[in-house]
């Protein structure tokens, strides 16, 4: 077992360094319209376009890593690019020093469940996805069970299966609530806090709203993960 919980550790350190390395800096073919980050594939859905209307500097960061003034097409110095901010496609948030710096680490939110609720096609009660995001996989591939509560953790609904389509009745009446995810001993790992609902919206929840998560040291690595049992 204790080959298991190092093996599992060995896992989430790799994933750290994997996404310390794709956002240690603006990737490239990133498009900076005022002090706003895109993909390409952001701004052919659209997202930018108020901003480009406004008339504001528009920038892109080429193949090489060289930044190139869209509107006049020459090259320009990385002192022009000021601090931006970058949603990815997952909703993540990344925020960038000035002069193309590096990642600002205490400005950034990572997407770590999505969720979406919508009324049962019976007319009677709701439908409740909960999932977690490729970032948030890494760090709680051990979450097997969630449930609805509320400020003072009184329960809303039954305990669902993550990952699952599940059914609740009667429905989440509550604006704000909170979610505790459980392992798959039904032991309670952690609370996200301050969720806000809303039917047939996709919920990005991020990792700031997660609270209370349990710590386990293996000799000398820390993971968040709580120990198999024998």
């Amino acid at each position: 077992m204790k080959s298991k919980t190092k093996l599992i550790a060995m896992f989430l350190l790799i994933a750290f360094f994997m996404q310390t390395i794709v956002f240690a800096e603006i990737p490239k073919f990133t498009v900076v319209i005022g002090k706003r980050g895109y993909s390409l594939k952001q701004l052919h859905k659209g997202e930018g376009n108020s901003e480009i209307k406004k008339g504001v500097p528009i920038y892109i960061k080429n193949a090489k890593g060289k930044w190139i003034d869209i509107k006049s097409g020459k090259q320009v110095n990385k002192n022009t690019i000021p601090r931006i901010t970058y949603f990815d496609e997952y909703g993540n948030k990344m925020v960038f020093e000035k002069h193309d710096g590096e990642i600002i680490k205490e400005a950034c939110e990572k997407i770590c469940f999505e969720l979406f609720i919508t009324k049962n096609t019976s007319g009677i009660g709701q439908v409740v996805s909960f999932v977690t995001t490729p970032e948030g996989y890494s760090e709680f591939f051990y979450v097997n069970y969630f449930e609805f509560v509320d400020k003072e953790n009184k329960k809303l609904t039954q305990k669902f299966e993550l990952g699952q389509d599940n059914f609740t009745y009667p429905e989440i009446k509550q604006k704000n609530v909170n979610i505790n995810l459980y392992n798959v001993y039904n032991e309670k790992i952690a609370t996200i806090e301050d969720v806000k609902i809303k039917e047939d919206e996709k919920i990005g929840i991020s990792d700031r709203k997660i609270k209370g998560r349990k710590i386990v040291k293996d000799e000398g690595i820390t993971v968040a993960f709580l120990k198999q049992k024998n």
